[in-house]
């Protein structure tokens, strides 16, 4: 790779080992990145598949109770 003959050619091993600690956190990013994504669409697609047909949803209705004026004990 052309990244390790840039790091291999650097003299300041300071700088070297600065570089592959940031490296290796970019490709660990990119590597967790990928991973996740992989496991959504795996996830996203077992969904659909299980869920072709719909599900029955029960029935609410939409008249709410009016709520009753508080009583104040001690007034």
């Amino acid at each position: 790779m052309l990244w390790d003959r840039i790091i291999y050619g650097l003299r300041d091993k300071a700088v070297q080992q600065g570089l592959l600690k940031e490296f290796k956190l970019m490709y660990q990013v990119a590597l967790d990145t990928a991973l996740s994504a992989e496991a959504a669409a795996n996830d996203a697609q077992q969904m659909h598949d299980t869920h072709r047909q719909p599900l029955p949803v029960n029935h609410m209705n939409s008249k709410q109770k009016k709520q009753q004026p508080m009583h104040h004990v001690g007034q």
